[in-house]
């Protein structure tokens, strides 16, 4: 998969609804990607030949779990880059206020498996607690619910 595959996918991931291509286009162009419908329709039809996309009930198409698990487990060194690249532009929209405790920041995010929870947050507490960690700060979210704008797939917990 290349770079653009990875950019759409990552877009679909975001999204609660089905996205058309159209919209995809749209989004990609806030991020800087210009590409025609045309092309755009020819990535999301590849999309949907790997099982990564399908159709949604109306317009539209949806993420599978086979494309979630491609985007959290395939690409490495694509990731990277692409993660990499999102922190360098988030950092310019960081705007949180310690007084009230509101605005926006980048939150490094996982999901574990909910029979996982407690094992994991054995590990969180022991690396917030390292002299290397950037805060000792946590946020948890259930299945179903929103973290940052992720939502956190059913029978996981989020998080940040």
């Amino acid at each position: 998969m290349n770079k653009v595959l990875f950019s759409i996918l990552s877009l679909f991931a975001k999204h609660d609804g089905p996205l058309t291509s159209g919209k995809v286009c749209q989004e990609l162009g806030l991020r800087g990607v210009t590409l025609s419908e045309r092309t755009v329709r020819y990535y999301l039809k590849m999309l949907d030949e790997y099982g990564f996309t399908e159709s949604g009930t109306g317009k539209g198409r949806r993420i599978t779990e086979d494309g979630r698990y491609e985007l959290n487990h395939g690409l490495v060194s694509e990731r990277i880059g692409f993660i990499a690249n999102r922190i360098n532009n988030l950092s310019f929209l960081c705007d949180f206020s310690l007084e009230t405790r509101r605005g926006r920041i980048i939150l490094n995010t996982t999901f574990v498996p909910e029979t996982k929870i407690h094992e994991a947050l054995d590990l969180a507490r022991f690396v917030l607690a390292s002299p290397y960690a950037t805060s000792n700060r946590m946020i948890l979210r259930r299945g179903g619910e929103r973290l940052g704008d992720l939502l956190v797939p059913l029978g996981t917990v989020g998080i940040g």
